[in-house]
């Protein structure tokens, strides 16, 4: 299947914009926790190489890497000097605790449905649904991923599709990327990519 064609023909908006497109390799260390971390910290998975704290964090572990066990060791004045929230902390510690405790640092996701992991992961408070379609996408590859809550792609499709932003927003996107299916992950990334092209010029 050739996804940008499908996408063309499914979207005359995407069709005017895809031939000048070409999507960037998923940004992903083929860890999870090392991307739930990053989102946490940074807000988003392909904004975090733009993040200062993200990188401020790496600095303050062990190898320059995220594990659960060094989450829980930061010092404070190593907390401080992240400028990151109370808040976010206890989410990290929330979510390091989480993978000690259940041992899954060796989890074989792709054997999960993107129901389950959703599941697992609204068990920690602090990490929404924005978070959890982050990771679905770009840690997991997931085809079929629509993060309504993203603010560019809520500024992108109110601009390109004429949508109303004070009614029902959401369901304005929604119904339009149901045309996207089943490759809606694929839509947002053209959609985020454009924008970000058009930033560059």
């Amino acid at each position: 299947m050739d996804i940008a064609h499908y996408l063309s023909q499914r979207d005359a908006q995407l069709g005017e914009v895809i031939p000048f497109l070409e999507l960037p390799a998923l940004e992903t260390e083929g860890d999870l926790f090392y991307d739930l971390v990053s989102c946490i910290v940074g807000q988003q998975i392909h904004y975090r190489r733009k993040v200062p704290a993200f990188h401020k964090l790496l600095r303050h572990l062990p190898a320059h890497y995220p594990r659960p066990d060094t989450i829980a060791q930061l010092s404070e004045s190593a907390i401080a000097d992240l400028k990151i929230s109370a808040n976010k902390y206890a989410t990290l510690l929330r979510l390091s605790e989480l993978w000690e405790v259940r041992q899954l640092a060796t989890e074989d996701w792709s054997q999960w449905s993107a129901a389950e992991l959703r599941a697992l992961l609204s068990e920690i408070k602090g990490i929404g649904p924005l978070t959890i379609d982050m990771v679905l996408m770009y840690s997991l590859g997931a085809a079929d991923v629509f993060p309504a809550g993203d603010y560019h792609l809520k500024q992108i499709m109110t601009r390109v599709y004429g949508l109303q932003p004070k009614s029902r927003l959401k369901a304005q996107m929604e119904t339009i990327a149901a045309a996207w299916r089943p490759y809606r992950s694929w839509g947002v990334r053209y959609w985020w990519e454009w924008k970000k092209q058009g930033a560059a010029r």
